[in-house]
C-alpha cells in the first residue's frame, strides 16, 4: 500500500554556485512550506482533421516560505543574490519514512534528492503585528533538475535543533564554544 509523503520530510538546501568548492549547502531555518511548479507551454495548429499540439520546453519555478530566524545569514545571502545575480544550487531533499531508505540513509547519510541550479527572483518579508515574521523567496530554475542521492549532514538535518545538556556545569566538547549570557 502506498504511503503519503509528509511535507515536513521534504526541505531545501541552498549554496551559491561560486562557493561550491569552499562551503557546504545550508538549510534555511524554519521552512514552513515550499512549492515547485513545472510548466510546459504548447503551441497548436488547427488542421482540417482537428487540433495538433506541439509541446514546448518545460520550465521550473520554485518558492519557499520560512519564518525569519535571528542570526540566520542565509536569509541575507538569498536577498543579496537578487542584486548580485548570483547563480544558486538548490537541493530538494526527501527524508522519507520508508524503512529501507531510512536504513540506508543511517549508514550513508544520503537521501533521495533533486538538484537544481537557478536564480533568486524575488523576496518578500512580511511583518504582521501578531504573527511571526516570514520570508518568501521565488526562484527561477535553469533546466529541469537532476535526481540522485544527496548527502545530508547532521547540522543540515537538525538546523534548528539543539543537543541535550545535562544539569551540571556546561563543559564544551572539542570545537564547541560556550556562549556568554547577559546578566
Amino acid at each position: 500500500m502506498a504511503t503519503a509523503i509528509k511535507g515536513i520530510n521534504v526541505f531545501l538546501l541552498f549554496r551559491k554556485l561560486s562557493e561550491a568548492e569552499v562551503k557546504e549547502a545550508k538549510r534555511l531555518a524554519f521552512q514552513t512550506e515550499h512549492s515547485r511548479t513545472i510548466e510546459g507551454e504548447s503551441s497548436n495548429t488547427i488542421t482540417k482533421d482537428g487540433n495538433v499540439n506541439v509541446p514546448g520546453v518545460a520550465t521550473v519555478e520554485m518558492s519557499v516560505t520560512s519564518v525569519l530566524a535571528q542570526g540566520d545569514t542565509l536569509q541575507d545571502e538569498l536577498e543579496q543574490a537578487i542584486i548580485d545575480g548570483s547563480l544558486y544550487e538548490i537541493w530538494e531533499i526527501t527524508k522519507t519514512e520508508d524503512d529501507e531508505t531510512l536504513e540506508k540513509a543511517a549508514e550513508t547519510k544520503k537521501y533521495p534528492a533533486t538538484y537544481y541550479q537557478g536564480y533568486i527572483t524575488s523576496t518578500e518579508s512580511t511583518f504582521g503585528a501578531e504573527d511571526l515574521t516570514e520570508l518568501s523567496i521565488g526562484l527561477a530554475i535553469n533546466g529541469t533538475g537532476a535526481k540522485g542521492m544527496a548527502t545530508v549532514t547532521e547540522e543540515q538535518s537538525q538546523v534548528i535543533q539543539y543537543a541535550f545538556r545535562d544539569t551540571g556545569k556546561y563543559v564544551p566538547e572539542t570545537g564547541d564554544t560556550p556562549k556568554e549570557t547577559k546578566k
